[in-house]
């Protein structure tokens, strides 16, 4: 007596096979110990840039949001592909360059620059980064912020 597999069979057995063959094709997340990313523009301080109204409801000004959304696509344009976020303390290196010479508060600008990081997937929390270094210099033509990550510390 021949035994037939009847069509549901079938089905279930290439759902088995297929589910097999994407667990060993699911790709991989990349293995990194260090990220830089580049802000383009002159880097707005957060601090400064919340309205809050009578009732107490919090939200940034326009131009900070613009500014905020902008810095945000930027930083999600320069992840590597199956980049998964930093979960653990890494060092930053920041170098500033500012577009004009106005007195700029750096607790501000690293702020709004961690918040971007955080809002972009960069890190689950934006307290596991924590500034080691940086530079600060002006260009008129260029302003910029450089950040550097490093989680690979022992």
């Amino acid at each position: 007596m021949s035994q037939r597999m009847s069509q549901l069979d079938v089905d279930r057995q290439n759902a088995k096979v297929f589910n097999a063959r994407m667990k060993e094709d699911k790709p991989q997340p990349i293995k990194m110990k260090s990220l830089t990313i580049t802000i383009s523009g002159q880097i707005m301080g957060g601090k400064n840039n919340i309205i809050i109204t009578r009732t107490g409801r919090r939200f940034p000004n326009r131009s900070f949001a613009k500014w905020r959304d902008a810095a945000l696509q930027s930083v999600l344009y320069q992840l590597p592909s199956r980049f998964e976020a930093i979960d653990k303390p890494c060092e930053v290196f920041l170098r500033y360059v500012a577009g004009d010479k106005r007195r700029r508060d750096m607790p501000a600008i690293i702020d709004s620059i961690f918040h971007v990081l955080e809002k972009a997937g960069v890190v689950t929390d934006d307290t596991l980064l924590w500034v080691t270094g940086s530079t600060r210099s002006y260009d008129k033509a260029n302003p910029h912020a450089m950040i550097l990550i490093d989680w690979d510390n022992k």
